[in-house]
Parts: structure tokens; C-alpha cells; sequence
């Protein structure tokens, strides 16, 4: 699960999510 292969513009919300 990475927030950067679903969306570079929002991939601070899901890696946010994901390494918390």
C-alpha cells in the first residue's frame, strides 16, 4: 500500500496513513 503509486499529488495523506 503507497500513497505515492496511487496519487503523487496526494501521497502524503496515504504514506501518512500507511507508515503511522
Amino acid at each position: 500500500k503507497r500513497g505515492v503509486a496511487v496519487s503523487k499529488e496526494k501521497w502524503t495523506t496515504v504514506e501518512m496513513d500507511t507508515k503511522q
